[in-house]
């Protein structure tokens, strides 16, 4: 559920660094390979989870309190993307 007025990503900000991405990595033919994207600038808002059940960290050593009780959450409609061809990753 999304809370509030929309907004974009502060320059320098977590959420710029959560949002803004601008390139993929998949594996295609067991090689690791990247694709370079292009979108406008996420619009969001900030948002509630009602979190009931989380294991996707249970085996790592995050260091998060509480898993159940998210610290960050925003909602969008997404963005439309356009990506590039993907290329091998150079060694």
């Amino acid at each position: 559920m999304g809370i509030g007025e929309t907004m974009k990503a502060e320059p320098g900000s977590l959420d710029e660094f959560l949002f803004e991405r601008y390139c993929l990595y998949t594996l295609h033919k067991k090689k690791l390979c990247i694709a370079y994207t292009h979108h406008d600038p996420w619009v969001f808002r900030k948002g509630k989870a009602d979190v009931i059940s989380n294991t996707l960290t249970k085996s790592y050593d995050l260091g998060i309190s509480d898993v159940l009780q998210p610290d960050l959450v925003h909602t969008s409609g997404g963005v439309l993307v356009h990506t590039w061809s993907i290329e091998e990753v150079g060694e």
